[in-house]
């Protein structure tokens, strides 16, 4: 066999086979598909705790309100597809959703909040129908159906000067939490908690995100007895240099989750 076509097989078996490495090594500009291992001693942590250096037979077991952050950040590259994944479940009765997310980092590796970066599902784009002053706690917009019911589901806070195409995250020019939102003819009044911080010309874009928080949530389950893949595709703006997953519960301390097969993939 000649060399040539000899390390040309090479190279198609290797893009065939994920490569795994242990996420210590964090190197992911391999070619081809990497699936970066997170289960050893060190690779998890509860928030201001040291890594757990204990794992009994490669399951790691929670409770309480659990802020179980990876302690490796991820470069996130043009062109790279990051994916996170772990299996859960708990003998108790679960009744609040366990998060699969991550946490969005600026170039310094430090994490940047939900209301600078989360976005509202679906587009909800829309433009100030009034100037506002420093001294007023409230805006008039255009109507945007999703407004009233995304507010209600945790999206509270408006972000000032935002772009279509996204390019404007993070952005820190965002409103405090929204009290109250009532239809107003054609527009919508949408009352803060506190005054404006800043004074916007009318035909200002806004859009909502996320009311407090610092997580970005990839998929919620309700664990039960049986063991249970969640995770996904990790979708972050492109401004966004840097993250690192976690899971999020919150729950009673007499409640224990397991948690085991936990992944980042690469392609």
């Amino acid at each position: 066999m000649k060399l040539r076509t000899f390390l040309m097989l090479v190279l198609a078996v290797a893009l065939a086979f994920p490569l795994v490495v242990h996420c210590n090594e964090k190197e992911t500009d391999t070619v081809g598909k990497q699936k970066i291992l997170l289960n050893a001693p060190g690779d998890w942590a509860r928030q201001g705790q040291k890594p757990i250096m204990e794992i009994p037979d490669g399951i790691f077991s929670v409770s309480n309100q659990v802020h179980f952050f990876c302690t490796h950040t991820f470069k996130l590259q043009p062109g790279k597809k990051f994916s996170f994944y772990a299996e859960v479940r708990s003998d108790d009765e679960i009744k609040g959703p366990l998060h699969a997310a991550v946490v969005l980092c600026d170039k310094t590796r430090k994490h940047i909040p939900a209301m600078c970066c989360v976005v509202a599902p679906g587009d909800t784009m829309t433009q100030l129908v009034q100037p506002t002053t420093e001294k007023q706690n409230f805006i008039i917009v255009k109507n945007n159906p999703k407004w009233l019911e995304l507010y209600k589901q945790g999206f509270g806070v408006v972000a000032f000067n935002a772009r279509q195409d996204l390019s404007d995250l993070p952005n820190s020019n965002y409103s405090t939490k929204i009290t109250d939102i009532t239809p107003d003819e054609e527009n919508l009044r949408v009352t803060f908690e506190k005054e404006l911080y800043e004074e916007f010309p009318a035909g200002t874009n806004v859009r909502l995100h996320k009311t407090s928080g610092f997580y970005k949530t990839i998929e919620y389950v309700f664990p039960n007895k049986e063991w249970r893949k969640i995770g996904g595709v990790i979708e972050a703006p492109a401004n966004i240099e840097y993250f690192f997953p976690c899971i999020i519960y919150y729950g009673p301390e007499e409640k224990r989750i397991q948690i085991r097969n936990l992944q980042m993939i690469v392609e």
